[in-house]
């Protein structure tokens, strides 16, 4: 016992230690203020921010007009001493959104090794939108399953959409309750049918809705990624849930060739050849489709007495589509504000900076604060909230896990979530799914890698970024 107490102290001193040398997430946000001086001879980008006397290096500041330029071009320079501020022309295109940035980098030592960490600020110039955009088109696959008794929630999903600018198809597919790569095939084949018969110049986005086809991808192995990306192996290699397949049009990269089953615990993540999981760990192309999934199969723990998982599926979906008709008609109230609740302060990565560098140009620097995830949003609303700790499929460290997610509302419209086993969402009572089910509108695993959500203040969607 006394052996156990002695490792215990010495975990906790090496915790302290750690928690004293990695600097907090928010440490690598720069918040910046952006002001468009226009005048008859042009438009000048006025960013300003608060200058981090540990930053040593000169500010680079970035742009790019997120319509045409994959990379930033580089503005200009500002050194470290003559305050936060930089004037450039800047060359905005009506309709278009520009992105502008600021990013600097500094040094920690941690365990007697110097350590840099990048520092980043972003926010998004939307420079006279139409009063009614376009946004592109939108193809709903729906699990064939669903869309009789949600016939009036698909009908008002659809007169939604269309409000907000969106051409919109459907298509049915059949249900899959458990993986099946025939399933997956003819979903892949409706989706690129759709989008080869419309305009190719055009935004296209899919949202899978029910229990559609889940496509699974990954071989974690010496040569490609030598863990997986919640780091823990063996026991979570082999091929996780990959709904990106959809996005790519062309088969032309994707592989089935090889065995990942050493060490795999869950059936659903064992991959061998030919057997519909493919092997990639990253894309073979980008994306040309932007996806989004709603899915409340296998969450019996949300299962109320004397109802069935089936009855209790439908009624997510109900009342999920309820939530986000009321959102987007400006009913449903949030506080304008986000909340961050990172349990990982030891972890030099800083995942928690997702959130604090994409909330505050969205509801302002003063009205993004650390706060728990519960009570916090059971009791009140926030637009945003990132929350991250170790994890298991249905918890996270210092957030919470499947019973207080059960029993307790997530009353946030936009939510990051990261930790160990449940960014593989397609699992019992999973995390990420349980958190949508409990009052979320979106959820992403956020941390490996980090996800960036700044041009939502410019009118951008989720499935934009």
């Amino acid at each position: 016992m006394q052996d156990v107490q002695r490792w215990s102290c010495g975990l906790l001193f090496l915790c302290s230690v750690l928690a004293a040398q990695v600097p907090p997430a928010q440490k690598v946000a720069i918040p910046i203020e952006v002001q468009l001086d226009r005048s008859a001879s042009g438009t000048r980008a006025i960013l300003r921010w608060q200058h981090d006397s540990e930053y040593t290096d000169s500010y680079t500041v970035i742009f790019r007009n997120r319509a045409t330029d994959p990379q930033f071009f580089v503005a200009g320079t500002v050194p470290p001493g003559s305050g936060g501020m930089f004037s450039f022309e800047l060359p905005l295109v009506d309709g278009t959104l520009t992105e502008v940035g600021v990013v600097n980098r500094f040094v920690r030592t941690i365990n007697n090794q110097q350590v840099q960490f990048a520092a980043a600020g972003y926010s998004c110039i939307a420079t006279d939108p139409p009063a009614m955009p376009f946004r592109g088109r939108v193809l709903l696959v729906l699990d064939s399953s669903i869309v009789e008794p949600l016939a009036a929630e698909l009908a008002q999903l659809e007169d939604d959409l269309d409000r907000e600018g969106w051409r919109i198809s459907r298509t049915i597919v059949p249900r899959a309750e458990t993986f099946n790569a025939t399933a997956v095939g003819r979903t892949k084949d409706s989706i690129v049918a759709w989008y080869r018969r419309g305009s190719l110049d055009e935004p296209a986005t899919v949202f899978l809705i029910g229990r559609v086809a889940v496509p699974y991808s990954g071989l974690y192995y010496q040569g490609q990624y030598i863990t997986p990306p919640d780091g823990h192996n063996p026991d979570h290699r082999g091929a996780w849930p990959c709904d990106g397949y959809y996005g790519t049009i062309s088969e032309s990269g994707w592989s089935d060739a090889i065995a990942d089953t050493a060490g795999v615990v869950r059936q659903e993540n064992r991959n061998l050849p030919g057997d519909g999981k493919f092997d990639n760990v990253f894309f073979p192309s980008p994306l040309q489709l932007r996806i989004g999934r709603v899915d409340f199969y296998n969450l019996p723990r949300l299962t109320p007495q004397g109802s069935t998982d089936r009855q209790t599926e439908i009624a997510l979906l109900r009342d999920y589509f309820a939530r986000d008709h009321a959102y987007r008609r400006g009913t449903a109230l949030y506080n304008w504000s986000a909340l961050i609740d990172d349990n990982f302060k030891t972890y030099p990565e800083l995942f928690a900076r997702s959130g604090w560098i994409s909330f505050p140009p969205i509801v302002g620097r003063g009205n993004v604060r650390e706060e728990k995830w519960f009570p916090t949003l059971d009791t009140s609303s926030r637009l945003f909230a990132y929350g991250c700790g170790a994890g298991s499929y249905t918890s996270a460290a210092g957030i919470g896990n499947i019973n207080d997610f059960a029993t307790r509302s997530v009353r946030a419209a936009f939510t990051m979530l990261f930790g160990s086993y449940f960014g593989d969402w397609d699992s019992q009572n999973n995390l990420m799914r349980v958190a949508l089910a409990r009052g979320a509108l979106t959820c992403s695993w956020s941390g490996r890698p980090v996800w960036f959500l700044h041009p939502v203040a410019a009118g951008e969607t989720t499935r934009d970024l």
